[in-house]
Protein backbone atom coordinates (compact mmCIF):
# COMPACT_ATOMS: atom_id res chain seq x y z
CA UNK A 1 0.00 0.00 0.00
CA UNK A 2 1.64 3.38 -0.91
CA UNK A 3 0.48 7.07 0.66
CA UNK A 4 0.24 9.83 -1.18
CA UNK A 5 2.78 12.58 -0.08
CA UNK A 6 -0.10 15.27 0.10
CA UNK A 7 -3.41 13.51 0.92
CA UNK A 8 -6.60 15.39 1.03
CA UNK A 9 -8.02 13.12 3.23
CA UNK A 10 -6.97 13.96 6.97
CA UNK A 11 -7.21 10.42 8.85
CA UNK A 12 -4.72 9.52 6.82
CA UNK A 13 -1.22 10.78 7.17
CA UNK A 14 1.19 12.20 5.06
CA UNK A 15 4.79 10.97 4.23
CA UNK A 16 6.17 14.18 5.68
CA UNK A 17 4.37 13.33 8.79
CA UNK A 18 6.71 10.63 9.62
CA UNK A 19 9.94 10.63 11.22
CA UNK A 20 12.80 8.32 10.70
CA UNK A 21 14.79 7.03 13.76
CA UNK A 22 18.04 5.55 14.02
CA UNK A 23 19.55 3.67 17.12
CA UNK A 24 22.72 3.79 17.96
CA UNK A 25 24.39 1.75 20.77
CA UNK A 26 27.84 0.89 21.80
CA UNK A 27 28.28 -1.66 24.63
CA UNK A 28 31.80 -1.31 26.17
CA UNK A 29 33.35 -3.01 29.38
CA UNK A 30 34.38 -1.12 32.47
CA UNK A 31 37.97 -0.56 30.73
CA UNK A 32 35.96 1.41 28.61
CA UNK A 33 36.92 -1.01 25.13
CA UNK A 34 33.72 -1.19 23.19
CA UNK A 35 32.67 -4.74 22.79
CA UNK A 36 30.67 -5.97 19.17
CA UNK A 37 27.13 -7.23 19.25
CA UNK A 38 26.74 -9.59 16.34
CA UNK A 39 23.08 -9.51 16.54
CA UNK A 40 22.56 -5.58 16.27
CA UNK A 41 25.07 -5.52 13.57
CA UNK A 42 23.87 -8.17 11.44
CA UNK A 43 20.37 -6.28 12.19
CA UNK A 44 21.50 -2.84 10.86
CA UNK A 45 23.30 -4.59 8.08
CA UNK A 46 19.60 -6.08 6.81
CA UNK A 47 18.22 -2.68 7.53
CA UNK A 48 20.74 -0.99 5.34
CA UNK A 49 21.38 -3.23 2.56
CA UNK A 50 17.69 -3.55 2.04
CA UNK A 51 17.70 -7.24 1.95
CA UNK A 52 18.98 -10.77 3.35
CA UNK A 53 20.93 -11.66 0.19
CA UNK A 54 22.86 -7.83 0.00
CA UNK A 55 23.25 -8.68 3.80
CA UNK A 56 24.95 -11.95 3.70
CA UNK A 57 27.92 -10.12 0.98
CA UNK A 58 27.84 -7.66 3.04
CA UNK A 59 28.66 -9.68 5.88
CA UNK A 60 30.29 -12.30 4.19
CA UNK A 61 28.44 -14.80 5.73
CA UNK A 62 26.15 -17.39 3.19
CA UNK A 63 22.64 -16.12 2.61
CA UNK A 64 22.03 -19.80 4.00
CA UNK A 65 23.84 -18.76 7.52
CA UNK A 66 22.38 -15.53 7.63
CA UNK A 67 18.93 -16.79 7.09
CA UNK A 68 19.38 -19.49 9.91
CA UNK A 69 20.92 -16.69 12.26
CA UNK A 70 17.67 -14.67 11.78
CA UNK A 71 14.95 -17.68 12.37
CA UNK A 72 17.51 -18.89 15.67
CA UNK A 73 17.10 -15.54 17.14
CA UNK A 74 12.86 -15.02 16.32
CA UNK A 75 12.78 -18.11 17.78
CA UNK A 76 14.49 -17.29 20.74
CA UNK A 77 12.52 -14.20 20.93
CA UNK A 78 9.24 -15.50 20.27
CA UNK A 79 8.22 -13.21 17.65
CA UNK A 80 9.38 -12.10 13.70
CA UNK A 81 12.40 -9.80 12.99
CA UNK A 82 11.94 -9.88 9.63
CA UNK A 83 9.20 -9.21 7.43
CA UNK A 84 9.62 -12.51 5.22
CA UNK A 85 7.88 -11.71 1.84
Amino acid sequence: MTRPLHSPNPQVPKLDDFVAVTLRYELSRSDDQTLPNAFFRVLGTVRREGSIAAAARTLQWSYRHLWGYLKEQERSLGRELIRWD
